[in-house]
């Protein structure tokens, strides 16, 4: 119960602005590996970024730094909760290729840079780095300039200490495609390795006007800044704040996980209400929604997706896709269960019992679910119905108080 305060508690103060008092109220649940300590964790992370932007906007960015690497601690460089869900869920991608894989790839796929990038790089981690090198610039004369050969041409010299060739390199990279984040970032880095600290800052800003939700290029803009400013010339953040908005690619990844593994789904269906709700559940609906575009046919997808909508207070997609899950398996005992909850809601009382029925024929010889079921029948009134249902609860809980209750209600 104190757990679920502070969670409570937490999600409140987050939502209020109050970013301090959301981290000190979520502080007993970060160390925990189940659920709650990973959403715990993600919010916490989330209350750090938000306070270093605050701290960014005011120019104090030392103390942006500070809370901006905080961010990343908690939440690697992710920022968005259908992503960061995805980072901690997600399946392991694929083994990294040898470097005798990568040169059959590169030789049947010469037109593709990114097949010689891949091959660069092996040969790099071979400690073949001429061979890297000439892959790459290979690459240049027979595909022309291009900002990706640039950018890792001037990575792999950066990782030399070349650091001239390589401010070339990722300067040209900028020239080829000026709306590439990742290079406007390696040319920061570079410019702070050669101690260009305002040019530095520069980039980074370019970089971060193009990708302002990516919470580790705020932290080493503020590093970049602040260093600018100590070596006597001043530079101003500029502040692009990114509209919230879904990762349709990585709520795809999420949906083909959830397809594959219900039980995450479950996980996050078991936990008590909250503030949190209509945030995390209205993600989980997209998830569904996506997973079932996919997956019409999978009954536990709808299923969920009906719960998931009870969580969000619309019952008639719960009931829509609930309905879905019996059609498809009509033992589907939980799916029964739950469907009849909703249709009791909404004053479907016969459909609830019926549905309730078939639940006990397929397996669901539970207390609560004869329990359910004594109540609806007694309020129809129909007493002898009800006195074998709360008898049964009796059989299977011999001290559920409920079914004692009602049954000595309608003896008298």
């Amino acid at each position: 119960m104190a757990q679920l305060k502070s969670f409570t508690e937490g999600m409140r103060k987050y939502r209020a602005g109050c970013y301090d008092e959301a981290i000190a109220a979520l502080s007993d649940l970060v160390g925990r590996d189940d659920v709650p300590g990973r959403i715990a964790r993600y919010y916490t992370g989330m209350s750090h970024r938000c306070a270093g932007i605050e701290s960014m906007r005011q120019g104090q960015y030392e103390e942006a730094a500070c809370r901006l690497h905080q961010a990343v601690a908690y939440l690697g460089n992710k920022a968005d909760l259908a992503e960061y869900l995805c980072t901690v869920y997600a399946r392991t991608g694929r083994v990294e290729q040898s470097l005798g894989q990568a040169q059959i790839v590169a030789d049947s796929q010469t037109q593709s840079e990114t097949a010689q990038i891949r091959l660069a790089h092996a040969h790099f981690r071979a400690g073949q780095f001429p061979l890297a090198i000439l892959t790459l610039h290979e690459a240049l004369r027979h595909l022309g300039e291009s900002t990706d050969l640039h950018r890792n041409l001037g990575l792999l010299y950066a990782q030399q200490d070349e650091y001239g060739l390589a401010r070339e390199h990722i300067i040209k990279a900028t020239q080829c495609d000026a709306t590439n984040d990742k290079a406007w970032r390696y040319l920061g880095m570079v410019e702070s390795a050669c101690g260009n600290l305002h040019e530095a800052a520069a980039a980074f800003q370019r970089a971060y006007n193009l990708c302002p939700d990516d919470t580790l290029l705020g932290y080493q803009l503020c590093l970049a800044a602040q260093a600018s400013r100590q070596a006597g010339k001043a530079f101003t953040i500029t502040l692009c704040l990114p509209a919230a908005k879904a990762d349709t690619s990585q709520v795809r990844q999420l949906a083909e996980y959830v397809a594959a593994q219900p039980d995450f789904i479950e996980s996050f269906l078991a936990l008590p209400p909250s503030p949190a709700d209509e945030e995390l559940f209205g993600l989980l609906s997209t998830v569904l929604k996506t997973a079932l575009a996919d997956h019409g046919q999978y009954a536990d997808l709808h299923h969920h997706a009906s719960r998931t909508l009870w969580r969000l207070h619309d019952a008639d997609g719960a009931l829509i896709h609930g309905r879905r899950a019996i059609q498809i398996n009509p033992q589907y005992k939980d799916a029964l269960v739950h469907l009849a909850l909703v249709e009791e809601s909404q004053g479907a009382s016969q459909e609830a019992m019926e549905h309730l029925n078939r639940a006990v024929d397929s397996g669901a010889d539970w207390a609560d679910v004869h329990l359910h079921l004594g109540g609806l029948y007694q309020r129809g009134g129909q007493a002898r119905q009800a006195v074998g249902h709360y008898r049964r609860v009796l059989e299977l809980n011999h001290h559920c108080e409920q079914a004692v209750e009602q049954l000595a209600r309608l003896a008298a």
